[in-house]
């Protein structure tokens, strides 16, 4: 029996999940992060 047949490991790529939005919790730090002139990687 192949392993994939029972159990669910989501979609193939991220941009393909439905549900990708409520995986992530938005506190503000990102925003900031971003804002910031001396930030150049997230």
């Amino acid at each position: 029996m192949n392993i994939l047949e029972w159990i669910s490991v989501g979609k193939v790529s991220a941009e393909r999940d439905d549900l990708l939005s409520k995986y992530f919790y938005d506190n503000g730090v990102l925003k900031t992060v971003i804002d910031s002139r001396s930030s150049f990687l997230v």
